[in-house]
């Protein structure tokens, strides 16, 4: 089972936390792919955009690196926003 965790402002556009997915030997992009059609959720337009911030096992990957890292069981994507604002 691949985990995949939804953070900040995401969680709750999605209404979920996370979910377990039974994937294995899949890209980044081909998940990507399979969350947009779940979730009606344009994720690949949101990296485009760089509005979207992934992780693979606690890595940031860059935009480039998404079609060449491949998803394994007990995996743990992580899709977040980017950070931004705030005041000192």
């Amino acid at each position: 089972m691949v985990k995949v965790k939804f953070l900040a402002q995401l969680r709750q556009d999605l209404g979920a936390q996370e979910r377990e997915l039974d994937i294995n030997n899949i890209t980044i992009i081909e998940l990507l792919k399979m969350l947009t059609e779940e979730y009606n959720k344009p994720f690949l337009k949101l990296i485009e955009d760089d509005l979207l911030v992934i992780m693979h096992n606690s890595r940031v990957l860059d935009r480039e690196e998404l079609e060449n890292v491949v998803i394994n069981s007990n995996d743990i994507i992580t899709l977040m926003p980017p950070i931004v604002g705030g005041s000192l």
